[in-house]
């Protein structure tokens, strides 16, 4: 909840302390996507966006979408990354970042 505020109030480097932080406790891999949303639309840091979505899909890979709600919200969401390491590595592309 206090990584939200802190996203809402603009403050992207404390929400993602808090996210980690978050993480830490309870190993929800959700976490991570939110770390690499915060570090791809706010701080524009491709790089780390990019290493964080790959790990939340590297830490979910095992995860049956249909078993569980929290599945279902991480299986909906596995595609949701998907699609946002692809524009991220194109965005790092045509920056020079890296090579397709």
């Amino acid at each position: 909840a206090k990584a939200s505020l802190y996203k809402g109030s603009n403050d992207y480097k404390d929400a993602i302390k808090m996210y980690a932080e978050a993480y830490k406790v309870d190993k929800q891999p959700i976490n991570l996507f939110y770390m690499g949303s915060v570090y791809e639309a706010n701080l524009k840091n491709y790089k780390m966006a990019l290493s964080y979505f790959q790990l939340f899909l590297k830490k979910i890979e095992n995860i049956e979408a249909d078993k569980t709600k929290e599945g279902a919200l991480e299986g909906s969401i596995k595609n949701i990354a998907e699609r946002h390491i692809e524009e991220i590595k194109k965005e790092m592309f045509f920056n020079g970042d890296i090579k397709k």
